[in-house]
């Protein structure tokens, strides 16, 4: 029997026992996955040798990826200031720097982080092949149903997640300007709502998108609650970057 330790005050969240059952199920630290020097920059100078271990890279030998990709957005991903001597100086950094605000969170494990423990234990053998879109794949406990990356939904993932609020659904991205806006804007929104937005670009096209105006969301180290996230990959299982205070311009890859 493995045990969960979830007794330290402040331990007993969703996220946190999410990410202690995680090692109970026998998975490692995002941040120690092999090919962690391809997202990440760890500052060791800033680490408790004591520590170091929960940063290291895991071989090759010792850890099985399934072939999944690095997830700045996984429930086993520390923090920008995990385990810090110095509490202003960051111990992860992300080489896109606009993960940063990204990892860390502790609301419930991802969608990479749900499929990594499916394929480590043999849940999707069962089931045959199916046309899921947007990355998903057949559903463990319903194999004639796709479970969907966060965002979209349909048996097949071929829809915009449903909205909490007015406001979401499907933009196809012309050479003109189009604007969106949060509900109730330029005024505040009601707690509890989500929106999510579905921006398509013509074949071989680019979305370009730009926050016209200053939004700010409360946020310490990392964004898990309350931010705008772009999913800016064409690998939709993989969590966007997270804003919650700027002006911002980049360039949307289709």
């Amino acid at each position: 029997m493995q045990g969960v330790s979830i007794s330290t005050p402040g331990c007993d969240v969703v996220g946190i026992i999410s990410h202690e059952i995680g090692h109970a199920l026998g998975i490692f630290h995002e941040q120690a996955r092999p090919d962690q020097e391809r997202h990440i920059a760890v500052n060791y100078n800033n680490i408790p040798i004591s520590r170091w271990n929960n940063f290291n890279s895991v071989g090759t030998s010792q850890a099985e990826t399934f072939g999944l990709p690095y997830d700045t957005g996984s429930v086993m991903h520390y923090g920008p200031f995990g385990f810090a001597s110095d509490p202003y100086t960051p111990t992860i950094r992300t080489l896109e720097r606009i993960q940063q605000n990204t990892i860390g969170q502790r609301i419930g494990p991802s969608f990479l982080d749900f499929q990594a423990i499916n394929a480590a234990y043999g849940c999707n053998e069962h089931c045959a092949p199916l046309d899921c879109l947007h990355n998903g794949y057949p559903h463990p406990n319903n194999c004639s149903v796709c479970t969907c990356p966060d965002g979209f939904s349909g048996r097949f993932c071929e829809s915009v997640h449903p909205s909490v609020g007015d406001c979401g659904g499907l933009i196809m991205v012309s050479n003109m300007p189009q604007f969106i806006t949060s509900p109730n804007y330029p005024l505040g929104f009601k707690s509890g709502v989500e929106c999510y937005w579905l921006l398509r670009a013509p074949s071989q096209g680019r979305v370009f998108l730009e926050f016209v105006d200053l939004f700010e969301f409360h946020c310490e180290d990392t964004c898990d609650k309350s931010y705008v996230e772009v999913k800016y990959h064409n690998d939709k299982r993989l969590t966007g970057a997270r804003f919650v205070l700027q002006f911002l311009q980049f360039l949307i890859a289709q």
